[in-house]
Order: structure tokens, then C-alpha cells, then sequence
């Protein structure tokens, strides 16, 4: 079985590269949250794209602009959607 931690390594180079490119193209600080928070979410859009490492991920948000990496857990998006419907 494939766990969040054998996708995205602790020690993973790749892994910081990402995030800083996240930063830089999407505007979105991931060092504002924990790394294991991170990389769930990581894993969990990897998964959904087919990805199987940090590397591949962000030659896909470089080759697909509408691919947007942004962590928020259920409550938020849930906030997100009445704000954006108000």
C-alpha cells in the first residue's frame, strides 16, 4: 500500500524545490503549515493526477496552470463556497 509518507519522503529535495515553486507561481506560502499536513495534501492531488513523485508534480502545475495546489481540510473549503456564494 502506498502511504503518504513512502510518496513524498521526509528528506525529499524535491519536496522543498516544490513548495518554493508553489510559492512562486501559485502565491501560496506552504511553510505557513506543517510538512506532514503538506504532504498529505501533496499526496492526495499526486494521487488524483497520477504522479508519483514531487519532481513529476511540478513539472505537471508548470505544463497545467489550472492545477492549483492549495491545502485547506473540509471546514474551509466548505467556508470558502458560502463566502464565494453570498
Amino acid at each position: 500500500m502506498i502511504t503518504d509518507k513512502n510518496l513524498i519522503p521526509d528528506q525529499d529535495r524535491d519536496f522543498k524545490v516544490l513548495k518554493r515553486q508553489i510559492l512562486k507561481d501559485k502565491g501560496f506560502d506552504c511553510n505557513q503549515y506543517r510538512d506532514n499536513y503538506v504532504k498529505r495534501r501533496l499526496a492526495i492531488r499526486m494521487r488524483a493526477n497520477n504522479v508519483d513523485s514531487c519532481k513529476d508534480y511540478a513539472m505537471l502545475l508548470k505544463r497545467e496552470p489550472t492545477e492549483l495546489f492549495i491545502p485547506v481540510n473540509a471546514r474551509e473549503g466548505i467556508y470558502q463556497k458560502k463566502v464565494a456564494n453570498c
